[in-house]
């Protein structure tokens, strides 16, 4: 049956391929916006490895009704058949995108920095549709470095270095030196929160299970004193258009005993914006995240989706409280001189 129903999909797809290559180039905000109805009303990957289960979303977010979760479920498939047809759009044409399509939000935080000469990372991770995250700094005519990063396979603008990826074979400590230059001159380099390379990583809680995080922008931070903005991307209420946010800068404690408590503080920190922010748009968690989470070890936490406040691009003032208290205490960021 299996082989059925994926062979009827390719045929499918070869049928419609024309007309959607045709409304992909003229009509991009109506294609997303059909392809997230269409994520929703089926399970398009039921029977591949995309499959998003009811249970696996109650598994992960463990108040959650069945009711909820099953919704949930079809609003993560609405959002992964958005950012597919995202993907195929930038491999066609690139990052050059219609005026409208992206908006940046928050970006007056870079901007003053900028203004100033002063260097700033940029941490984003694989949630949501987060190659709109490429697109949008391709319209920022400015150089910006990777670290980590797993860029698209397409064409990527000539001002952009890439310190290390996987095809590349680039190693970390060469790469970290390579960022800390371009950090020291000013420089802007992003940085991804939940990549797989580098040698150097941490166990945070994260989402109820232990997670492994790389310290590389913590590394960074460390080294030069840039802050740490974490920066998203989301579709727009209607699924046509997208934001691409930078938020407030993680607080990092401004005194630390030795390198390790400081980076172990930065991941702490960015674990904590980053479960939030998923707690507040659960839909935004990618099924390939998805399954990392229920194979990773569970913590014991049963309060992990108590309500709390969205991560804004005003960043609320009483942050402190969201990116200093870790679920197993791990730093004691309270001691401050």
């Amino acid at each position: 049956m299996g082989h059925f129903r994926g062979g009827a999909k390719r045929l499918l797809e070869r049928r419609l391929a024309p007309s959607f290559d045709w409304a992909l180039v003229h009509l991009p905000g109506t294609v997303f916006q059909l392809a997230g109805i269409v994520g929703t009303m089926t399970d398009w990957w039921s029977w591949s490895a995309h499959c998003v289960r009811t249970r696996d979303v109650r598994d992960v977010f463990a108040t959650r009704s069945r009711l909820r979760a099953a919704w949930l479920a079809r609003g993560i498939r609405s959002v992964e058949l958005r950012n597919r047809a995202l993907e195929t759009y930038l491999q066609r044409h690139g990052f050059e995108c219609p005026d409208g399509l992206i908006r940046w939000r928050g970006l007056e935080f870079l901007e003053r920095l900028r203004a100033e000469g002063k260097p700033a990372i940029l941490l984003t991770w694989h949630t949501g549709p987060h190659q709109a995250v490429f697109a949008a700094l391709a319209r920022l005519q400015e150089p910006v470095g990777f670290v980590g990063a797993e860029l698209p396979d397409f064409q990527t603008p000539e001002r952009w270095q890439v310190f290390n990826s996987a095809a590349q074979g680039t190693a970390p400590t060469a790469a970290i030196r390579r960022a800390l230059s371009s950090l020291r001159g000013g420089g802007l380099v992003v940085v991804s929160g939940d990549g797989r390379h580098g040698t150097s990583a941490v166990e945070v809680t994260c989402l109820g299970r232990l997670m492994t995080r790389r310290t590389g922008a913590a590394a960074l931070a460390r080294l030069t004193g840039a802050p740490v903005f974490p920066v998203v991307a989301s579709w727009r209420f209607g699924g046509g258009r997208l934001d691409v946010t930078v938020h407030e800068a993680l607080a990092i404690p401004p005194h630390c005993p030795d390198a390790a408590s400081f980076d172990r503080a930065v991941v702490t920190a960015a674990a904590r914006w980053y479960e939030s922010y998923i707690e507040c748009h659960p839909a935004e968690l990618p099924a390939d995240r998805l399954r990392e989470l229920l194979d990773a070890p569970r913590t014991g936490r049963t309060d992990r989706m108590s309500p709390r406040r969205e991560p804004s691009d005003t960043a609320p003032r009483n942050r402190r409280n969201l990116v200093t208290n870790s679920a197993n205490n791990d730093v004691a960021l309270e001691k401050r001189g």
